[in-house]
């Protein structure tokens, strides 16, 4: 939490083992299973981080964390202002399984359907026929698809995503 907050990449790129996992659940963009430290924080965290106000500060209050050998869970707070300006507060469970040192993966669970209402003009949509469904895992963020409905949707970015520091 402290090399999140503090924008440590390298102390968060080393705490990945080489085939880590990070998982989000839900219909978000950003949703999917990234491999490797590379697609978590340059794919996932960087995307995520990309819809918020870069000005403001983005904080997380922990509230409980158990452990049970290589399993741990940690219960947090996120808070920050959206690019739109809109205040975002959601609370989170992020499961972490860990192998000596490292943590090979993560499982994270929000309100993924307050996250989209919150990000009310951060996101844009496009159909797209379901045939041309197939994005490479590096571009899984850029990416959200509905088998029920048939469609794949193409998310088209209202401002450019800044990158982590």
């Amino acid at each position: 939490m402290t090399a999140l907050g503090a924008g440590d990449r390298a102390t968060l790129r080393a705490s990945f083992a080489p085939d880590a996992t990070w998982s989000l659940r839900g219909d978000l963009p950003v949703s999917g299973t990234y491999t490797g430290a590379d697609e978590i924080l340059d794919g996932f965290l960087a995307a995520m981080l990309a819809r918020l106000d870069p000005s403001a500060p983005v904080t997380q209050t922990l509230k409980h964390v158990i452990a049970d050998g290589d399993l741990a869970v940690a219960e947090w707070t996120s808070r920050a202002r959206s690019a739109g300006g809109e205040p975002y507060e959601n609370d989170y469970a992020v499961v972490f399984e860990v192998r000596g040192e490292h943590i090979t993966a993560v499982r994270e669970y929000f309100d993924t359907a307050y996250a989209q209402r919150a990000a009310r003009g951060w996101l844009r949509w496009a159909p797209l026929p379901w045939s041309t469904m197939s994005p490479p895992r590096a571009a899984r963020s850029m990416w959200s698809w509905s088998r029920s409905a048939g469609t794949a949707c193409r998310l088209r970015w209202p401002v450019s995503p800044r990158t982590v520091s």
